[in-house]
């Protein structure tokens, strides 16, 4: 048996199912799906909404750079349900001053 895993559920019971571009192609007996050996997996839609979101990334970089369509990633982030947001807040002294100039003013806020 190969030492092959599936990148979709990680079994080992892979068979060689011919080749693509000079790329060897393998089918998983346990999902039926196919893929390339050298390719990397998807990544996950938690994952690429961190690429979006902090890496800045726009759809059209991600869609190129993985292979997928604008929509499929639009529908990804779609599912994706965000933790709600808690805020403690603190007391708070505001001291304002400021100080009008000619042509300007400065204000300063200070805690």
């Amino acid at each position: 048996m190969n030492k092959k895993k599936c990148p979709y559920c990680n079994n080992s019971k892979c068979i060689k199912k011919g080749k693509r571009d000079g790329h060897q192609r393998w089918q998983c007996k346990n999902c039926k799906k196919k893929f390339q050996a050298n390719k990397k997996a998807l990544p996950t839609k938690e994952e690429l909404f961190c690429l979006y979101t902090f890496s800045k990334q726009t759809l059209s970089e991600l869609s190129q750079e993985y292979h997928l369509k604008t929509n499929t990633i639009q529908k990804l982030f779609d599912e994706i349900i965000l933790p709600n947001k808690t805020h403690n807040p603190r007391t708070l002294s505001l001291a304002v001053d400021t100080t009008f100039f000619d042509d300007f003013a400065v204000v300063v806020f200070r805690d």
